[in-house]
């Protein structure tokens, strides 16, 4: 039996040895090196003509003065902030409360007016989010607007 004590550890060394992972030597010669080097110019040197980018067509022209396109763009803005959680300190979004914008299609019937949507928005901001009002003559209030009024 004590002949198995002595085996045991001698056979699980050699295992042990066998099975371990040498290091392997990743010396490169300079010369290769070099060599690799050149053929990466050579190859590179095949493509020294500039890809030619897309010209700017006159229907992408079109696209930046169509009413229709920039009804889009103020749309998608106004979603962004629609769904900033930094309007407020409180990390909710206008979203938080209206989820997709689904309670306010018809906001437009209610609130025709300008000033008075401008309001409503604000006081949201402030009450709910505890937030600072956005300036009524902003870019941003006026991308949300069009979010909130696309809604309809």
């Amino acid at each position: 039996m004590k002949k198995y004590w002595v085996i045991l550890p001698v056979f699980l060394l050699f295992i042990s040895l066998v099975s371990c992972d040498r290091p392997k030597n990743d010396y490169v010669e300079p010369d290769a090196i070099n060599s690799i080097a050149d053929e990466m110019e050579k190859q590179a040197a095949q493509y020294e003509e500039p890809i030619p980018l897309p010209k700017e067509t006159q229907e992408d022209k079109n696209k930046l003065t169509n009413p229709e396109y920039k009804f889009q763009a103020d749309v998608l803005v106004g979603k962004i902030v629609f769904n900033d959680p930094h309007l407020g300190t409180t990390g909710n979004s206008c979203n938080s409360c209206h989820k997709d914008g689904e309670n306010l299609k018809g906001t437009y019937a209610k609130y025709p007016y300008e000033a008075d949507m401008v309001k409503l928005i604000n006081e949201c901001i402030k009450s709910r989010l505890k937030g600072q009002p956005i300036k009524e003559d902003s870019e941003e209030m006026a991308k949300l607007m069009t979010y909130v009024y696309s809604l309809n």
